[in-house]
């Protein structure tokens, strides 16, 4: 069966980001002129831009949203990079309205849409990188290397490489990130195999968190508990045609540097059906974490908590399918789950959370897909549902979404994601502090939008 929709792309297979044209030296100009400029729009600015939009909606000559996408534009002439390099990456920025407008401006534990009513300016995104010839008999030498800039980029930090960087209380929720520094090489054994070295994605967890590559603009609650990136050694190959694994060591989840000078493991296997219309897989990774944060600092700069000075064991793992129901219509189940062995942060012994998310996506035409999600997890210990930068109420819940969403895409270049979402609040004990609306409420209901310009 071909495939025409892919709507997601897993982390654990390797192709993890779109191919674009290489990017020219007036564009890379452009683009820092336009954050530039977008970094000083001040929230006032969006009445101008529904006025904008409004009229766009009116024009009678809109019709593609019922054609098939136009041409791509091209933003300049490519620049002639050698053999096999490519310079990629999109633009990413968005607006989550929250009709309770909580004091504290944070839309509960969200994360890359976590702010509540004003402009984001989520993703920078850039990546440099030379593939691998997988057809050769021989071997063959690669490498990656990525960069982000935006609201969301410390999702991607690691500890002891770019967590002290723009951490500042000027620059609050605009940080740089290196998620990927590698180098790879192709090795021509039984069906191949590739060994990188270096920083690259972690094979736990189904949402990649990169703009240009995930359907919905907001995520799962699972996601907040799933590693981001890992530094260390991974070997990937295939056997047959319908079999993939990898197996890796790193220094930690999101750590490029520690002090226990103890290494993880991370591993995944991947089965892909005959007719290609279904595929399973199942990732993990294990290990000690980082046993003292003297050092580290959280997202507003101040000092991090200190560990009793013993190491944070965890385990995550995930496992999906995904099907093809027919050219159109995908789709995908996924459960996440994190156990943590003596964690220090809130003086637990040990914090346990799980997920189980589905998905159904269907392709209308070229230009538009329409995408629904629904989740249910469970927050055992109250240790996921403070979110990463708003430090909510916590307590023993579960935590149920559903989200409704479009991918319109008027031009290849040009996605807008947007998107309905309503999150509720189960707790064990009604006498708990709730999640939402800065601890008030059991509920939030949010509309966001955010466009992706990729190139």
């Amino acid at each position: 069966m071909t495939r025409i929709f892919q709507p997601l792309r897993p982390r654990f297979t390797r192709n993890r980001q779109p191919r674009f044209r290489p990017l020219s030296r007036s564009v890379i100009s452009t683009l820092v002129a336009l954050l530039l400029l977008l970094s000083s729009l001040p929230v006032s600015n969006a009445d101008e831009l529904d006025e904008s939009t409004d009229a766009l909606i009116d024009d009678p000559d809109i019709s593609w949203l019922t054609q098939s996408a136009g041409e791509p534009f091209t933003l300049n002439e490519a620049v002639s990079w050698p053999e096999g390099v490519s310079v990629n990456g999109w633009v990413s920025q968005g607006f989550t309205w929250n009709p309770d407008s909580p004091a504290d401006r944070f839309n509960s534990f969200l994360s890359n849409n976590d702010r509540a009513n004003e402009y984001q300016f989520n993703q920078l995104y850039l990546t440099l990188g030379k593939e691998l010839d997988t057809e050769s008999d021989e071997v063959s030498f690669g490498f990656g290397a990525d960069l982000v800039y935006g609201a969301d980029a410390f999702l991607f930090q690691s500890l002891g490489w770019d967590d002290h960087s723009v951490s500042d209380s000027d620059s609050r929720f605009y940080k740089f990130a290196v998620p990927v520094l590698n180098v790879q090489a192709f090795l021509p054994v039984g069906d191949g195999a590739t060994l990188t070295l270096g920083k690259w994605y972690a094979l736990v967890g189904y949402e990649s968190g990169l703009a240009g590559n995930d359907f919905f603009y907001s995520h799962t609650f699972g996601y907040n508990f799933t590693p981001y990136t890992h530094t260390g050694a991974l070997l990937e190959f295939s056997v047959g045609d319908h079999w993939s694994f990898a197996h890796g060591i790193h220094r930690g989840q999101d750590v490029a540097e520690d002090n226990n000078n103890n290494l993880g493991y991370t591993g995944s296997v991947t089965w892909i059906s005959p007719d290609e219309a279904t595929s399973i897989a199942f990732a993990m990774v294990y290990g000690p974490e980082q046993d003292e944060r003297v050092d580290w600092q959280d997202i507003d700069g101040a000092p991090g908590p200190d560990s009793p000075g013993k190491n944070l064991y965890r385990l995550n793992y995930s496992i999906y399918v995904e099907h093809a129901f027919d050219e159109r219509t995908n789709g995908l189940l996924v459960y996440n789950y994190f156990l943590q062995n003596g964690s220090s942060n809130f003086a637990l012994e040990d914090a346990e959370a799980y997920s189980l998310a589905g998905s159904l996506f269907y392709e209308v035409n070229d230009v538009c897909s329409v995408g629904a999600r629904a989740e249910v997890a469970r927050d055992d210990d109250a240790y996921i549902g403070a979110g990463f930068r708003s430090f909510n109420a916590t307590a023993p819940s579960v935590f149920s979404n559903l989200t409704l969403g479009l991918n319109v895409r008027p031009v290849e270049n040009l996605t807008i994601r947007p998107e309905l979402r309503w999150d509720w609040q189960a707790r064990d004990n009604s006498s708990d502090t709730p999640a939402f609306d800065d601890g008030s409420d059991n509920n939030q209901f949010l509309v966001a939008c955010d466009f992706v310009l990729t190139f």
